[in-house]
């Protein structure tokens, strides 16, 4: 991430956020499930991190279908 910093292309401070499923056998989901339940709590922590730090707030984080 340091390395992107202040390229023309980049935002000022790019930042990055992750989503995650856990793989449970006895409640077998599908990979598309697993895949959508990881996207949700990525963007979930996408909206955290808009509140925490306010300077960033214009800053628009779309959700690509």
């Amino acid at each position: 991430m340091q390395e992107l910093k202040g390229l023309p292309h980049m935002p000022k401070d790019p930042s990055a956020s992750f989503g995650w499923s856990i793989h449970d056998p006895s409640q077998p989901l599908s990979f598309d499930d697993h895949l959508n339940e990881a996207d949700n709590r990525m963007y979930e922590e996408k909206e955290k991190y808009k509140l925490t730090h306010p300077a960033e707030a214009g800053r628009n984080f779309r959700r690509e279908k």
